[in-house]
């Protein structure tokens, strides 16, 4: 089968949807899992409003176990941040950067 990864929300709008750890839980059911999964810490709604919690990214990782990575995204504008959000869901595979990268092209992560 072709890779595929899939990037994902915590849920479309809020607490009273879907949300992202039963998309894991379904994900992980697959006879064809996705070979990474990025979750993108903050609903469709919050847009920038919000911080992105990457508590949430832990518990999907964690929740993701040996099925596939999970990587996070959200509020990564510097490797000082990169290290805090690590720090936060250790479990994680990664992270990777999106709005970010935009801001500031000369981001460096070494």
């Amino acid at each position: 089968p072709l890779p595929v990864s899939v990037k994902i929300r915590l849920s479309p709008a809020g607490n009273k949807d879907v949300n992202a750890l039963e998309h894991i839980e379904a994900l992980a059911a697959l006879d064809h899992k996705p070979a990474f999964v990025t979750l993108h810490a903050r609903t469709a709604t919050q847009r920038y409003g919000r911080a992105a919690t990457w508590e949430d990214v832990e518990a999907c990782a964690r929740k993701a176990g040996e099925n596939f990575p999970v990587l996070g995204n959200g509020d990564v504008l510097t490797h000082f941040e990169a290290r805090r959000k690590r720090a936060v869901a250790p479990t994680a595979a990664g992270l990777m950067v999106g709005r970010g990268a935009l801001i500031g092209a000369q981001i460096k992560f070494f």
